[in-house]
């Protein structure tokens, strides 16, 4: 019986030294460090009674996910309870209540398996007063904000698309008044008729729903979008954010992400991901003031079409934020 209880004794020793050159068991978020993941509202404001569709990635492959959303006074209402597809993203609408509070609601999605739970957030403004979507004349012409509020006496920039190669461009804004105000002059380039605008608010501007407008010198293309102006309430920067500009474009076009909710001052790591193709950017570049950062990367021109992502990560505050865009077949 000896030689039993030494061999046993030998087996648990080998095992527990097994273990500890193993390390300690990888959590799911060590695991999936690398998986970017979001929850994003389409659109972003709404009024009581209307639906509001949101779209979210980084769940397990066909999984139960549970939806709720809250008012600003705490108030949990149960949503649909909906399955994701096979490469984790899900897709469900809410109906916001006829007699819904109006402020800033939560939307919770919450996984059964994973235990992945992301929150995103919407605006539940009165009847009548939701910003109309976005506006463009001329085809592939849009403006799109950097950003979808800023406060007042705080630049806004916004990305223009589709005006005529090296075009000049007048920008101007409009409060909910209808007061306009001169946005700047700028010139598109020659790839695309992209631009960059930027709009300066008055320091007492009025809160509420403004328009900027974006109109070509010699093409006469127009496009008008909305975006939220906070004047005295510190709210514009609470929620953490991530766009790309634009959300599909051809390869060897560029596109623009903008970030908000990182701590001032602290680098950005990211990484882009494709059909095949990886790029990872270890050292990035620093977050503003404000916790805001604006990335812009162009598609190589042989880069594969279909769904790729970006996903960023703050190394002093390891927030995550990641979203997806879509690379089409370079135009010929």
């Amino acid at each position: 019986m000896r030689w039993m209880y030494q061999k046993l004794g030998a087996l648990v020793v080998t095992l527990f030294a097994v273990v500890l050159l193993a390390g300690p068991v990888a959590t799911r978020a060590q695991e999936e460090e690398e998986v970017p993941y979001g929850l994003n509202p389409v659109p972003e404001v709404v009024e009581p009674g209307q639906f509001i569709t949101f779209i979210g990635f980084g769940y397990n492959s066909v999984e139960q996910v549970k939806t709720w959303a809250t008012s600003p006074f705490g108030e949990g209402f149960q949503g649909e309870q909906t399955l994701s597809f096979d490469d984790g993203v899900i897709f469900f609408s809410y109906q916001v209540p006829e007699g819904a509070q109006l402020g800033r609601w939560a939307m919770t999605a919450s996984g059964d398996d994973s235990r992945l739970e992301l929150v995103t957030y919407f605006d539940v403004v009165a009847a009548g007063t939701a910003p109309p979507n976005p506006i463009a004349t001329g085809e592939g012409t849009s403006i799109v904000p950097v950003f979808p509020d800023v406060e007042a006496g705080g630049l806004l920039d916004f990305v223009l698309i589709g005006y005529k190669d090296k075009e000049g461009i007048e920008g101007w804004a409009t409060d909910p008044s209808g007061v306009a105000f001169g946005g700047s002059y700028t010139y598109a380039d020659s790839q695309g008729g992209r631009a960059l605008v930027t709009f300066l608010p008055p320091e007492d501007a009025m809160n509420g729903y403004w328009s900027m407008t974006a109109r070509g010198e010699s093409s006469a293309l127009q496009a008008t979008t909305s975006f939220l102006m906070f004047n005295g309430v510190d709210q514009a920067n609470a929620v953490p954010y991530l766009t790309a500009i634009p959300s599909s474009a051809p390869a060897g076009q560029m596109f623009t992400f903008a970030a908000r909710g990182f701590d001032p001052g602290e680098e950005i790591s990211y990484s882009i991901n494709g059909p095949g193709k990886k790029f990872t950017v270890l050292h990035g570049p620093t977050a503003d003031m404000n916790g805001e950062v604006i990335i812009e990367w162009t598609a190589p021109d042989n880069a594969f079409p279909g769904t790729w992502s970006m996903s960023l990560r703050g190394l002093l505050s390891s927030h995550w934020l990641g979203i997806r865009f879509d690379v089409t077949p370079a135009a010929e």
